[in-house]
């Protein structure tokens, strides 16, 4: 299938880079499927105090990755239409908490993308 362009502030995209998070628009329910190479949480994330987007990274158990990661505080994930959060900061994580519309995160799949900071 060729990428499409939709208007002109779009580019098209024909790879998909590692470490790199997408967020894909569609009018209409759609099946998008990629192949390639399953990373895992090993890899090293840039850490500068600034929001990130990142893709094709497997996190099994979110706490260890805070305490292998002690930098990042704070992790969404948007899934099924709902957010899911964790912070290593315990302030952050009961304002979490007490949100109604905010699900706990407890993984992500290498499928997923996550911002983080």
């Amino acid at each position: 299938m060729e990428p499409k362009t939709i208007n002109s502030k779009e580019t098209k995209l024909s790879k998909i880079e590692f470490g790199k998070g997408y967020w894909v628009k569609v009018k209409d329910d759609v099946t998008l499927t990629l192949g390639g190479v399953e990373k895992t949480s090993t890899t090293p994330l840039v850490v500068d105090g600034k929001w990130h987007l990142v893709g094709s990274y497997k996190v099994d158990d979110i706490d260890k990755f805070f305490k292998s990661n002690p930098k990042i505080t704070i992790v969404w994930k948007y899934k099924d239409g709902k957010w899911e959060a964790k912070s290593s900061n315990p302030d952050i994580q009961d304002t979490l908490k007490q949100s109604p519309d905010i699900e706990t995160l407890n993984y992500i799949d290498s499928t997923e993308a996550f911002f983080y900071k």
